[in-house]
């Protein structure tokens, strides 16, 4: 009985410690990013606030079936890592550099970018990238 008392302890904490490691923006930027390189734009849609979401249907509309395919092939072949993450909470407002590898002609290449969020109704949505 203390056994499963103490594992079933150790297991709340488990939980309670990943739950508050949990890092909302890179989740947001993780799970937009995921969606764009698949071409999800109605779920990449959805971490981005009113004015991107916008901007990523005129993307989308404007997608020809030769742009589409191009655009899968240099998606598929790059890779995004999150390099640095800075909050002005007072402000609601954060700000990710994200590093971005590729390959053009053989050669890699690395790129840094700025994707930046704001906090609205609680959920941490791009405004830009």
């Amino acid at each position: 009985m203390i056994k499963e008392k103490t594992i079933f302890l150790l297991l709340i904490a488990f939980f309670i410690c990943y739950s508050c490691t949990k890092d909302p923006v890179k989740e947001t930027v993780d799970n937009f990013y995921f969606s764009f390189q698949n071409l999800d734009f109605e779920k990449a849609k959805t971490y981005c606030n009113p004015l991107m979401s916008y901007k990523l249907t005129l993307i989308q509309e404007e997608m020809t079936e030769e742009k589409r395919s191009f655009l899968e092939w240099q998606l598929k072949k790059s890779r995004m890592k999150i390099e640095l993450i800075s909050y002005d909470e007072k402000r609601g407002k954060a700000k990710v550099t994200i590093g971005i590898t590729s390959y053009k002609e053989g050669e890699k290449i690395y790129e840094t970018d700025i994707i930046l969020l704001e906090k609205i109704n609680n959920s941490w949505k791009i405004i830009d990238f």
